[in-house]
């Protein structure tokens, strides 16, 4: 799998797909949440809210500079890495 060179950071909304709604630019609580294919996003957050689904079909990865809380009722890792 290829997936950017460059990261994509959770905290930053313009790293999120564009089609998201300008009062919701991130990802909300209940949610279902894909990580697009190719995607190289970065979890910078202290703590997500509770998603219904996370889909991982590029790379997620966590900051190495804090503690980081992945909250989901379920993970799917499709054809990407977690």
């Amino acid at each position: 799998m290829e997936v950017e060179t460059e990261p994509r950071f959770w905290s930053i909304s313009e790293h999120w797909d564009t089609a998201r709604e300008a009062a919701m630019p991130f990802p909300e609580e209940g949610e279902d949440l894909i990580i697009k294919e190719g995607w190289n996003m970065v979890l910078d957050l202290e703590e997500t809210p509770i998603f219904n689904l996370i889909e991982i079909n590029g790379r997620l990865s966590f900051a190495r500079d804090k503690v980081v809380n992945l909250r989901a009722k379920k993970i799917l890792i499709r054809g990407g890495e977690l």
